[in-house]
């Protein structure tokens, strides 16, 4: 990945929430979103995602996500003194922080982040069911290549026994 704004190479760094994608160059750091959910509390983190897809600001100057390399939505986010614009990627939702912009310390001030989802469980049932269409269809997919290989080796047989029935034919 490249910086949007020097074009350095981006470096692989620990993070507290993962991995951080960060420029040497210019200090700026790319995280994706679900890492942005860690640092902030959640009614904050959404609002800034529907902000980015529902209405995007143009930033000072066109970045380029530096995953996806498309253009980036700028959000500004108030902050106590200032705002702060932060770029996201609607595509691949990765999110871009200029080193200036240490925006986690201002955000989570004071409030913990929301409840998090309970994990999707499904019942075995279901899940033996979900298994065997898995099954299926792969069985499907399999015996129409199969098919497939046999028709060319057959197309392939037929003419290499046409090749040396001619060539036995002018040895005669």
């Amino acid at each position: 990945m490249k910086c949007p704004r020097c074009h350095s190479a981006l470096k692989a760094d620990k993070h507290e929430t993962g991995i951080a994608w960060r420029c040497a160059g210019c200090g700026g750091q790319s995280l994706n979103f679900s890492q942005f959910r860690k640092l902030v509390p959640e009614p904050k983190a959404n609002g800034i995602w529907e902000e980015a897809m529902l209405h995007p600001r143009a930033p000072r100057r066109r970045s380029l996500c530096p995953e996806c390399e498309r253009d980036m939505a700028a959000v500004l986010i108030p902050m106590q003194e200032r705002e702060v614009e932060l770029e996201v990627c609607r595509n691949c939702q990765r999110l871009w922080l200029d080193s200036q912009e240490n925006i986690a310390g201002h955000l989570t001030a004071g409030t913990a982040p929301g409840p998090q989802p309970e994990p999707w469980t499904i019942s075995e049932s279901a899940r033996e069911r979900l298994a065997e269409q898995l099954a299926s269809r792969t069985r499907r997919r399999f015996s129409g290549d199969y098919n497939i290989l046999l028709r060319m080796v057959g197309i392939a047989a037929l003419i290499l026994y046409g090749v040396i029935r001619l060539w036995l034919h002018k040895k005669r």
